[in-house]
């Protein structure tokens, strides 16, 4: 296994991404209250973090914990500017150093907070019949796109949103999808 470079940072970007998602599944199993301060203090260490040691790639902070500040990013929805920046560094560094799967998602969320359109089809909302992919920009030309980023198809994802956030109602929107 090759050392990691910077192994303190990759230590601290798992603990923050780690509460996070404890956070995110006492949400989800019991409805506890959704904390966005802790969005806020994620962003906030990690634009510590980069100004330290640039973007956390694998070859400097590991798989898990590169794909752990993805995740830090997509969700820094409070400040798009630092998100965009994000999305900048991410997209500069190369595979295997940066997930492609990661750059999509951060990819969409930027460009739809931007525009309300996205490219691969990542970002979802909710609305009454289930989770609903936000507006796309060529339908296209979505699933080659996809698949450049080492997604499935747009159904296959779908299909995965459902089965990692089960709504009573999400078959509903799976049916409507095969009829368009």
């Amino acid at each position: 296994m090759k050392k990691i470079e910077c192994p303190r940072e990759a230590e601290e970007i798992l603990y923050l991404s780690n509460v996070y998602r404890n956070m995110r599944r006492e949400n989800l199993k019991h409805g506890t209250k959704w904390d966005p301060q802790i969005d806020r203090i994620n962003a906030s260490r990690l634009k510590v973090l980069i100004s330290e040691i640039g973007w956390p790639t694998r070859s400097k902070v590991g798989k898990n914990a590169s794909r752990a500040v993805a995740l830090i990013a997509l969700r820094a929805d409070h400040d798009p500017a630092f998100q965009y920046v994000c999305f900048l560094l991410m997209r500069s560094e190369k595979p295997p150093d940066v997930d492609l799967r990661d750059v999509a998602y951060l990819e969409d969320r930027v460009i739809v907070n931007m525009t309300g359109y996205q490219k691969y089809g990542t970002q979802y909302t909710q609305e009454c019949i289930g989770y609903v992919p936000r507006p796309i920009l060529d339908m296209d030309k979505l699933n080659s796109l996809r698949k450049q980023m080492g997604l499935g198809t747009m159904e296959e994802g779908i299909k995965e949103m459902y089965n990692k956030y089960p709504l009573k109602r999400g078959k509903l929107w799976i049916t409507l999808s095969k009829q368009t």
